[in-house]
């Protein structure tokens, strides 16, 4: 379903993807976007007339989830203007939705009533009743709609509570786990299963990676003589993996551990690494087959043993293939699955010994996907748009990394910034998922405890990361995409790096070493019951004069050239006229955050139209000015420094320079200053990290030269 919208509408899955918690994509202080959803709603709307003809034939089938996917490519273009409805509808946070959604059908109602009515009530009602049908099934038949977010958790509490009847309590006194065992049968039969217990080192078994899938009705098996629901993605894969002559011994986490049971999950989570590692094999469940299906995974067998010199050959004769426009679409179908997004599945492949990938009832072994998701042709084909090959390259590298001696060389904290965009049914897996990929010694290790709340486990994180990583990284992905109540501590659940996405400082290109405060680590005191993180450092500068920021989805249409001016008018006399002044090349500086190693005589004549770029150099130029300035504001301080800041920054923010971090921060202040703390700079709100030429490389005793004091954010 994920991989539907991506192909719908780019930009706006890029922004909201599935596993987007819908009432934090917009926080209520950004009031200018919920103008943006209302209006966007309202300009759909009379596009939904148009393409209602091409929606219709989804809608008939309004509890088929499954079969959204298909359907929706079936009849509706991507990028199209039903696609982009499609996306309002499933996609716009939940207070936003139902503002949004409410002005849709209440504005032209009114209208309808009022002024059109009289004239030709029986053609406007008619079609009006349509499309409020229409509306309210596209909420109902998709994976992501305001109506699901209230239905849904109801729906899996009374599944887990019926589920639970099945489970007895594992044994304590050695690592013990439930197998399934799936009874021999035809695809029509009732699927028939038992469960056994019994330690872990002694059972033999195949372990199942999947997705579980959201369903409105959910399917029914047996287990131990009792009934059992489970989704559908679930029951289609037990379908195909199931055996007609013999029984075959399977683990899988939704049946074999009992989900209605916080400590046992918690247990469990502790032993998914030596379960998936003590499998005899790991099976992939990417979803039923096509008809396409076997043709694609022949040539990933084919190409999986080939050598390097005969590869190439084998790639050219595919694409000349009269049937390779329907082996591509299959490939296209396996990059869009939501196995790929899944959390879970990083450790499940990564200390997998055998792992197999399997659609319908075809196998391929996963050596022979990594090879061809790696080889330069396929990344460059569409298929390189998609997190497919991305991830199958990372989790190659945690599989050897892993296995090696050494292990993955990696803290948690740097296992889950390097995989947050990876989705979790439940907001704490985040960061449980990865737990399994850490030596057993490995001092971030945390222990999985369902009984807390998922904000508490991503506080809980937070401070491991700043205990054991040794400085602030993490701080700089929290703004846009932080806790509603804590603005340093991001919501791991969101797969998104804010409304605004700025990546990192750090991550510009080519990285610089930036060191504001030198190497220092954090020095830090939380305060967990009431949420207040107490960082060590002091005021460096204070936001004089902000210009305007330009967001990442309209860079391509961006004039730079006005911008720039319009910046040059927030400088104002702290800038020189002369090319080759101090303070032009501070301003150039600025706005490459120091990512461009040649200083341009004159950036006026480096940033030109497309049409009339003649050199790699202009090109490069545009794009680090590009991916430093999109989604931040051009200031100056009160000192005159000139600077880069988040978006959402204004006149009076603090500069602070926080031991640990690499680059300073953005403060605001809220409250008074303590009078009781000594050395206190008062309670203040994380804005974000910000580029301040002249700041970030740090030399010399900070505590020598600075008044040190204690920030304590909220």
């Amino acid at each position: 379903m994920s991989g539907m919208l991506r192909n719908f509408s780019h930009g706006l899955w890029d922004q909201y993807p599935i596993g987007t918690r819908l009432d934090s994509a917009f926080l209520s202080r950004r009031q200018n976007q919920v103008w943006s959803a209302i209006s966007n709603a309202v300009m759909l709307f009379w596009s939904l007339f148009y393409n209602l003809g091409r929606i219709w034939p989804v809608l008939a089938k309004p509890l088929l989830v499954t079969n959204v996917n298909t359907e929706l490519r079936k009849h509706i273009p991507p990028g199209s203007r039903a696609a982009k409805i499609m996306y309002i509808a499933v996609a716009y946070p939940l207070g936003y939705t139902l503002v949004a959604m409410a002005l849709l059908l209440i504005i032209p109602t009114f209208i309808a009533v009022i002024v059109v009515l009289p004239i030709f009530a029986v053609l406007v009602l008619g079609l009006w009743a349509i499309c409020v049908v229409a509306l309210f099934l596209l909420w109902l038949t998709l994976y992501r709609y305001p109506v699901f977010e209230l239905i849904y958790p109801r729906l899996r509490r009374r599944i887990l509570l019926n589920n639970s009847h099945v489970y007895s309590g594992l044994p304590r006194d050695a690592p013990s786990i439930r197998i399934l065992r799936l009874k021999p049968g035809t695809k029509s039969e009732k699927i028939q299963c038992e469960l056994i217990e019994g330690p872990l080192s002694e059972l033999q078994f195949e372990a199942l990676s999947y997705v579980w899938g959201v369903t409105m009705v959910p399917y029914t098996i047996s287990v131990n003589e009792r009934s059992f629901y489970v989704t559908y993605n679930l029951y289609s894969a037990l379908q195909e993996l199931r055996y007609p002559d013999r029984e075959r011994q399977l683990w899988i986490d939704a049946v074999c551990i009992n989900q209605n049971d916080n400590t046992e999950k918690s247990s469990q989570v502790q032993m998914m690494r030596d379960i998936y590692a003590k499998a005899s094999k790991v099976v992939v469940w990417l979803g039923k087959s096509t008809r396409a299906t076997s043709h694609a995974f022949e040539f990933i067998r084919q190409f999986g043993i080939a050598d390097d010199d005969t590869t190439d050959v084998l790639w050219n004769d595919l694409i000349i293939r009269p049937n390779w426009k329907k082996i591509r679409a299959e490939y296209v179908r396996i990059c869009y699955c939501e196995w790929w997004s899944r959390a879970w599945i990083i450790q499940e492949v990564v200390v997998g010994q055998h792992v197999v990938m399997q659609r319908g009832s075809h196998q391929v072994e996963w050596a022979a996907v990594h090879k061809l998701f790696t080889y330069r042709p396929f990344g460059n084909d569409e298929f390189g748009d998609h997190e497919a090959p991305w991830f199958v390259k990372n989790v190659e590298d945690l599989r050897k990394a892993v296995g090696s001696a050494e292990g993955p060389g990696m803290t948690l904290g740097d296992l889950v910034c390097r995989f947050r965009f990876q989705s979790a049914t439940f907001g704490s897996d985040k960061v449980y998922a990865l737990l399994g990929l850490l030596r057993p010694d490995d001092p971030s290790l945390m222990t999985p405890d369902y009984s807390k709340t998922p904000d508490d486990v991503f506080l809980q994180f937070t401070e491991s990361y700043l205990l054991h990583n040794g400085n602030l990284d993490i701080l700089s992905l929290a703004p846009g995409a932080e806790l509603q109540s804590v603005s340093w501590c991001r919501d791991w659940r969101l797969n998104h790096d804010g409304s605004f996405n700025v990546c990192g400082l750090s991550s510009l290109q080519p990285p610089r070493l930036f060191s504001s405060s030198e190497s220092h680590r954090p020095v830090f005191e939380v305060d967990s019951e009431r949420r207040i993180l107490s960082l060590q450092g002091y005021r460096a500068d204070v936001v004089a004069r902000t210009g305007d920021f330009h967001s990442s989805s309209s860079t391509m249409g961006v004039d730079w050239d006005l911008v720039f001016r319009s910046w040059e008018r927030v400088a104002g006399e702290n800038l020189s006229n002369a090319d080759t002044s101090a303070s032009r090349m501070s301003f150039n500086r600025t706005v490459t955050a120091d990512c461009w190693q040649t200083e341009p005589l004159d950036w006026r004549k480096r940033i030109v139209p497309r049409q009339r770029r003649r050199r790699n150099e202009e090109d490069a130029y545009r794009l680090a000015i590009e991916d430093a300035c999109s989604n931040r504001r051009f200031f100056v301080t009160t000192k005159g420094r000139f600077g880069l800041g988040p978006w959402n920054m204004q006149k009076g923010d603090v500069v602070g320079i926080l031991l640990g971090g690499k680059t300073p921060f953005v403060l605001r202040g809220c409250g008074s200053k303590s009078l009781s703390r000594h050395n206190s700079m008062g309670y203040h709100r994380l804005i974000g990290e910000a580029f301040v030429e002249g700041l970030m490389y740090r030399t010399g005793s900070l505590e020598a030269d600075n008044n040190m004091g204690r920030f304590h954010l909220l």
